[in-house]
């Protein structure tokens, strides 16, 4: 499973579909060869990463993973992302060693991987401030 965050009322625009032109052909009967797709960013994580990502930002993590910032905590958020930013992943929780299941463990993840999962969200978030838009996730 994943967790996408997103601009519930963005605008969107219409492309070439990317599979019909990975494809070379159509690539499903009802598709007409374009996709409708949103002009904000959308990043998209693992539950687990995203999870994490929200935990560092200090947003509420609950067993759905779904939630939402309205305008007005924008600037808030933004500042927390730059806060975790200055951090080394370890410091806020993104780099641990868990065992989860039986015998599947996850090992978290580096610092780059970590400031490239906060510059989306930060990218998303500016968006958000420069078209005074609320943000999503789920």
């Amino acid at each position: 499973m994943s967790v996408t965050f997103f601009v519930p009322d963005a605008p969107s625009e219409t492309i070439p579909c990317h599979r019909c032109e990975e494809y070379r052909e159509p690539c499903s009967p009802f598709c007409d060869g374009t996709e409708t797709v949103s002009v904000a960013p959308e990043p998209n994580f693992s539950n687990m990463n995203a999870a994490r990502l929200l935990s560092a930002v200090g947003l509420p993590v609950g067993e759905d993973l779904f939630g939402s910032v309205a305008v007005a905590g924008l600037q808030d958020l933004k500042m927390s992302i730059q806060i975790a930013q200055n951090l080394p992943a370890i410091r806020y929780g993104m780099h641990v060693t868990e065992r989860v299941v039986g015998n599947i463990t996850t090992c978290g993840q580096g610092d780059e991987q970590a400031q490239r999962r906060l510059k989306q969200l930060l990218d998303l978030v500016e968006w958000c401030i420069e078209n005074q838009e609320g943000l999503s996730w789920g």
